[in-house]
C-alpha cells in the first residue's frame, strides 16, 4: 500500500522514458553509484544497466555480476494480457529466445527484471520453473509494481525528480537557474564567466575542506555576485568532490519534511539564498546538521548585508564558534570590472572602459547592464549608474508590457510597485488580496487576474505558494525608487499589520542603498511617538504590527516595550470590538502581548540580553500581579538547554543573574532560581529530525567542558543565594539542589556512566552548600 506522501506517484510515470529514468535513479541511489546505466539497450537487447559488486537484497548480502532490464507496459492495457505478454517475452518460445536465455548467454550471476506490471505469485513461480527447466544457475529476480511501490515507500527521494515543481525543494544549480543560464532574463546572465573572485572562491573551498566548519554566511549587497559565485562553487564541487551541492528553493514550506526526499548518509552542501527568510526554520536546520544522517554536511547561507548579523546570532548559540564562518563579497576592483566589460562588449578603448567601470560602481550586475546597453548601440555619453539602472529596468518593464498588452495598463505597473514592498506573499492571503483591491481601486477577482498576468510576463514567480518579484534586483529598484517619493508611508500604513516581517525586511534591504536617514528610522520614530501619546487601544494595535521589528530590529522593538511598561496608562481605554471583543484594553493586556512578542526578540544575542531586562521589570513586588507567571515561563524557556545550540546565550544570562543574586530581592531571586533549575536537568526534550521524520525525542545532554563550566556557575549562584536574608529564597535553593541531585526524570534507566565522575563532582559542591546551612 502506498504511503500518503507517495500516493499516486505512478501518475508521474507517463511513458517508457519516464519508467527508464525512474529505474536508473533507483539503481544509482540504492544499489550503487557504480551501476552503469545505458541510454539504449545493448546489441543483444538484454541490458539496460549492469553492476559488479555487492547489494543487500531482502536481508541477504548478494555479491556478483548483476544485469538489469526494464520492462514497461502500457498501463491502459488489460492486466491479464500484460502478464501474458510479459511471460512470453521473458521465457521465450520454441522459435524465439526469451530474456532469460539472453541473460544466460551474458554470464551474469543475478538477472533483475523491473516492470510496472502487477504480477501474481503464479507468474513468479512460472518464471522460476522455466529457468530451472533450462538448467540456468543464475539468480532471477523480478521487481514488479508492488515492489516499486515498496521501494518508493522506503526511499521516497527516488520520486524527487518526478514531483511537480511546486512540491520540489532541492534543486541542482542547473535545474534551479536554467532560465538565467539560457539567457531568458538578460539581466541575470549566469553564463558569463566570473571574473575577479579567485580569493573568495579559495575561501569557500577552504570552508569545504575544513571538517570543523559547518556553516558559511555569504553576504553582500544586491547584485554583488553572491548567487553567481555559489553556482561556480557548485560546479567545482561536482567535478572534484564526493559531495552533492543542492540549492533550497526560497520561501519553501514544510522545510524540515523536505529532507524526506533526499537520500540520507550522504554528504551535502546546502545553499539557501535569501536565508533571512528562513528565520522560523533555523532551529530545525541546526538539528538536521546535527543529525547523524547529515553530520558531515554543510550549509551556505546567502543573505544581504542588513541581515548578516541577524543570521549569525541565530547560529552562534547553536554551534561552536569555529563551526561558523563568514565571507563578505565586496566590490570588484576597477581593473576586474573593466576586464568583465571588455570581454563581453569587445570595447578596446581604455578611456571608455575606465569610464564604464566607474559607472558600474564595481558591481557585476551593473557591469552586465552596461554590456547589454552597449550591445544595443545606446549612447553612453553622460551616463551615470543611477540613469543606467533606471533605463535598463524601465526598458525591461516597458518592453514586456508593450509586447504582452495591446493597451498600456497601469494596473499592472501599480501592482508591481505594491508587490515590491510586501513580497513574498501567500497567493491565497485574503487580507493581502483585499488590501491590494482597495489600494488599486479594483475588484478582488481583478487582483488575481493582474497577478496571473505578471506571472505570465515573468515579473512575478510563484515558489511553493508564495509570490515574489523576479529578478530580485528589480524589486530592489522599484522599492527604492517608489520609497523615495513617499510611497513607503502608505505601504507601512496599509500593509504592516498584515505582512509585518515582509515589509520591514524589504525596507531593510534598501537602507544601505540611500544616502539619507533610513525609511525605517522615520517609521520607528513615528511608532514611538504614537506609543507615548496614544491610548491603550493604539498601543495594542502597534504591538500587533511590530513582528518585523522584533525579528530584524529587536532593539527598536524593546524600546517600544519599555515605553509601554514605563509609561502605563491606567485610565479606562476605548472599547475596540475589532481587537478584543467588547473588552476594555487594560495595561495588563498590553503586558501579556509584550511577553508574547518578546519571544521574537530573543533571536539575536543583543535582543536576548535586553529581553532579560524587560522580564526583570515585569517581576512584581507582590504575588498578586496577573503577569509574573508568563514572564517567568519565558525566562525559563530562554535559559533551558537545547542540544542544537552552544551555551553563549546561557552564559550571558548568568552574567545578569549574578547581579540579581547580589540584590537579594525575592521577586528577582525566585524567578532566577526557577530558570537556573533547568541547567541541572540533563535530560531534555525537543523536536528532532530522525529517519526522515520530525519527532519529539528525549536526549541526554552532551557533557562538554562548557556544560561543566555553566553548571559550576549555576552552583555558585545557589551558594550565593543560600545566604539570602529571605526564607523563601533559601527554600527555592533547596528545591534546586534536589533537582540537581537527580538529573534524570523521564528515563532513569539510561546509562550515564560516562559522566558519572562529573556528576559526583557537582554533587559534592551541592552538599557543601547544604552544610553551610
Amino acid at each position: 500500500m502506498q504511503s500518503k506522501e507517495n500516493e499516486g506517484y505512478l501518475d508521474y510515470i507517463k511513458s517508457e522514458k519516464d519508467f527508464e529514468r525512474f529505474c536508473n535513479i533507483f539503481l544509482k541511489t540504492e544499489i550503487s553509484r557504480l551501476v552503469k546505466v545505458y541510454s539504449a539497450s545493448g546489441r543483444d537487447k538484454g541490458t539496460d544497466a549492469e553492476y559488479s559488486g555487492a547489494y543487500e537484497y531482502k536481508g541477504n548480502y548478494e555479491n556478483g555480476y548483476w544485469i538489469f532490464q526494464y520492462k514497461y507496459s502500457d498501463p491502459t492495457m488489460d492486466n491479464m494480457k500484460k502478464r501474458r505478454n510479459f511471460l512470453n517475452t521473458v521465457i521465450g518460445t520454441k522459435r524465439k529466445k526469451g530474456e532469460i536465455d539472453k541473460a544466460y548467454e551474458l554470464g551474469c550471476d543475478y538477472y533483475v527484471l523491473l516492470t510496472n506490471i502487477s504480477l501474481t505469485k503464479g507468474n513468479y513461480d512460472k518464471l522460476q520453473k522455466a529457468k530451472e527447466e533450462k538448467g540456468y544457475k543464475f539468480n532471477l529476480f523480478c521487481w514488479d509494481q508492488a515492489d516499486l511501490n515498496s521501494m518508493v515507500e522506503k526511499f521516497p527521494y527516488i520520486m524527487t525528480s518526478f514531483l511537480p515543481i511546486d512540491r520540489k525543494v532541492f534543486f541542482s544549480w542547473d535545474e534551479l537557474f536554467k532560465s538565467q543560464i539560457k539567457g531568458k532574463h538578460k539581466l541575470l546572465r549566469y553564463d558569463y564567466k566570473t571574473i575577479g573572485r579567485e580569493k573568495e572562491m579559495e575561501e569557500l573551498w577552504s570552508f569545504i575542506n575544513d571538517a570543523n566548519s559547518r556553516i558559511m554566511i555569504l553576504y553582500g549587497t544586491g547584485g554583488i555576485g553572491k548567487t553567481k559565485l555559489s553556482i561556480d562553487l557548485a560546479k567545482r564541487i561536482e567535478q572534484e568532490k564526493e559531495i552533492e551541492p543542492l540549492f533550497i528553493r526560497e520561501s519553501v514550506q514544510n522545510f524540515e519534511d523536505s529532507f524526506y526526499y533526499i537520500p540520507p548518509n550522504k554528504d551535502y552542501l546546502f545553499f539557501i539564498d535569501n536565508a533571512h527568510e528562513f528565520y522560523g526554520h533555523f532551529g530545525s536546520l541546526a538539528a538536521i546538521l546535527d543529525d547523524k544522517n547529515y553530520q558531515n554536511s554543510k550549509v551556505i547561507l546567502i543573505t544581504r548585508e542588513p541581515f548578516k548579523k541577524f543570521i549569525e546570532d541565530n547560529f552562534i548559540y547553536r554551534f561552536p564558534s569555529q563551526a561558523i564562518r563568514e565571507l563578505r563579497l565586496s566590490s570588484l576592483s576597477r581593473d576586474k570590472t573593466k576586464e568583465l566589460i571588455s570581454k563581453y562588449s569587445v570595447i578596446n578603448n581604455e578611456s571608455i572602459l575606465s569610464s564604464l567601470a566607474r559607472i558600474a560602481r564595481d558591481t557585476p550586475l551593473i557591469a552586465v547592464m552596461i554590456i547589454d546597453y552597449y550591445s544595443q548601440k545606446k549612447d553612453l555619453k553622460e551616463l551615470t549608474g543611477d540613469k543606467l539602472i533606471d533605463h535598463v529596468f524601465e526598458s525591461y518593464i516597458r518592453d514586456i508590457f508593450n509586447t504582452k498588452l495591446t493597451i498600456r495598463n497601469t494596473k499592472h505597473r501599480d501592482m508591481l510597485n505594491w508587490l515590491s514592498g510586501i513580497e513574498p506573499i501567500e497567493e491565497d492571503n485574503e487580507y493581502i488580496i483585499n488590501q491590494l483591491a482597495e489600494v488599486l481601486n479594483i475588484k478582488k477577482y481583478e487582483v488575481n487576474k493582474v497577478l496571473s498576468d505578471l506571472i505570465d510576463y515573468g515579473f512575478v514567480v510563484k515558489r511553493s505558494k508564495k509570490l515574489r518579484i523576479f529578478p530580485d534586483q528589480l524589486s530592489d529598484y522599484i522599492l527604492r525608487s517608489e520609497c523615495l517619493h513617499g510611497f513607503h508611508d502608505e505601504l507601512l500604513n496599509k500593509f504592516l499589520r498584515f505582512a509585518p516581517d515582509n515589509v520591514i525586511k524589504n525596507l531593510a534591504k534598501i537602507e544601505s542603498m540611500i544616502d539619507q536617514k533610513t525609511l525605517l528610522d522615520i517609521f520607528v520614530s513615528e511608532i514611538k511617538r504614537n506609543v507615548l501619546e496614544g491610548n491603550n487601544s493604539i498601543r495594542y494595535n502597534i504591538l500587533l504590527s511590530i513582528e518585523g521589528l522584533c525579528y530584524y530590529r529587536s532593539s527598536d522593538a524593546i524600546d517600544i516595550f519599555n515605553m509601554i511598561i514605563n509609561n502605563p496608562k491606567t485610565e479606562e481605554s476605548i472599547i475596540d470590538s475589532s481587537l478584543l471583543g467588547q473588552r476594555t484594553i487594560a495595561h495588563k493586556d498590553l503586558i501579556r502581548k509584550i511577553i508574547e512578542e518578546a519571544r521574537k526578540t530573543t533571536f539575536t544575542l543583543e535582543g536576548f540580553v535586553e529581553t532579560i531586562d524587560i522580564i526583570q521589570k515585569l517581576l512584581p513586588n507582590n504575588r498578586k500581579s496577573i503577569y509574573p507567571e508568563p514572564a517567568i515561563e519565558l525566562l525559563k524557556d530562554m535559559i533551558s538547554f537545547k542540544t542544537s545550540k552552544s551555551l553563549t546565550f546561557q552564559f550571558k544570562a548568568l552574567d545578569k543573574f549574578d547581579i540579581w543574586a547580589n540584590i537579594d530581592d525575592p521577586r528577582l531571586s525566585i524567578p532566577m532560581l526557577e530558570a537556573v533549575k533547568s541547567l541541572f536537568i540533563l535530560e531534555i526534550s525537543e523536536t528532532i529530525f530522525e529517519s526522515g521524520k520530525i519527532n519529539i525525542s528525549w536526549h541526554i545532554l552532551k557533557y562538554t567542558p562548557q556544560v561543566a563550566e555553566l553548571r559550576k556557575r549555576a552552583i555558585d549562584l545557589l551558594r550565593k543565594s543560600i545566604n539570602s536574608n529571605h526564607i523563601e529564597v533559601k527554600k527555592k535553593v533547596i528545591e534546586c539542589i534536589k533537582e540537581a541531585m537527580h538529573p534524570l526524570r523521564m528515563r532513569p534507566d539510561i546509562d550515564i556512566s560516562h559522566i558519572e565522575k562529573l556528576l559526583i563532582s557537582d554533587q559534592k559542591r551541592l552538599f557543601n552548600i547544604i552544610e553551610e546551612l
